[in-house]
């Protein structure tokens, strides 16, 4: 149950759902396999089953392969139905849609792990997911700005490639990987709003052990240019894109360290050189921030909870 009056249609909204799920896993020789299946009943959008299957083959010992099938199910949530919030300042509203319904969609997956010499490690996959009724929020203009709506894509497709590789040596440890992204809307023809074809990311770390576990880490992130896709609701027409969301890269660092057992401090910034292209939303400016994260262990670990 939420409760937001100055937030939510109605001033409240709430359901009851049980979720049960089953997962096992066999190894037989060089094969490993997995399968699961997860049921949901929900008093506003009814019950779904959703099973999945995976395998993984060892042929050598530096080399894994590995495929999963799996089936989704991801029902709206309060706000998408019925959040109702104007942001003045900024010159935008969020108005929620009462007739979404549940999305489901069939997941593909296929990859590679191969340990080359030198202990660097390079992963590959190729994904590909089929979905119906996409939730997906679109924006639409009026005399009082953007108003952002989230509404059903009949048929919708995302696939793609991820490329990656990681390498670690005494105390330093380096990634770096690459995603291709085909994002589309095959109802009406055109890409899926704000889905950038290209994204890279890197991250270098170094820890000192002998200065309280002093960690530092540097990570770039470039997000490349994606289209700003306008509804057609309201108009009886398509979808259409309308502009561009400019590449972004963000530099940030972060430091932390244990002055005793299970607290830890950190230190860090995002976005170091306050890169802010045209066409985003929300808060990507320059950030710094304190952080203080501990942890505990009843019953000799068999339990975690993590409190940041």
């Amino acid at each position: 149950e939420v409760t937001a009056p100055d937030r939510l249609e109605g001033g409240s909204n709430t359901d009851d759902q049980l979720e049960v799920w089953a997962k096992d896993q066999a190894r037989y020789g060089r094969f490993l396999y997995t399968a699961g299946v997860r049921y949901t009943d929900n008093t506003r959008w009814g019950d779904n089953v959703a099973p999945s299957f995976g395998v993984v083959w060892e042929p050598a010992q530096a080399l894994r392969l590995r495929g999963n099938v799996s089936r989704g199910f991801r029902p709206p949530t309060f706000k998408e139905t019925g959040w109702q919030f104007g942001n003045p300042a900024f010159g935008y509203t969020i108005v929620g849609n009462p007739d979404l319904i549940a999305e489901t969609s069939w997941a593909f997956s296929g990859g590679a792990s191969w340990v080359v010499p030198g202990g660097v490690v390079l992963d590959a996959d190729l994904y590909r997911n089929d979905i119906e009724n996409l939730i997906d929020f679109f924006a639409s203009t009026n005399a009082d700005g953007t108003v952002f709506t989230p509404e059903n894509i009949d048929q919708a497709r995302t696939q793609g490639v991820e490329l990656a590789a990681r390498w670690a040596t005494g105390p330093w440890s380096f990634q770096a990987g690459y995603n291709y992204l085909d994002a589309k809307n095959l109802s009406a023809g055109v890409p899926l709003n704000r889905r950038s074809v290209h994204t890279g990311r890197f991250r270098t770390s170094r820890v000192w052990d002998r200065l309280a576990g002093l960690r530092l880490d540097v990570t770039g992130t470039l997000t490349g240019d994606a289209p700003i896709v306008e509804s057609g609701l309201g108009t009886s027409g398509q979808p259409v894109v309308t502009g561009t969301q400019e590449a972004l890269f963000t530099l940030d660092f972060r430091g932390a360290v244990t002055p005793i057992a299970d607290i830890e401090l950190s230190l860090g910034v995002d976005n170091l050189f306050n890169d802010q292209p045209a066409g985003w939303l929300g808060p990507i400016q320059r950030r710094f921030y304190l952080g203080m994260r501990t942890q505990w262990l009843p019953f000799g670990g068999a339990n975690r909870a993590d409190v940041e």
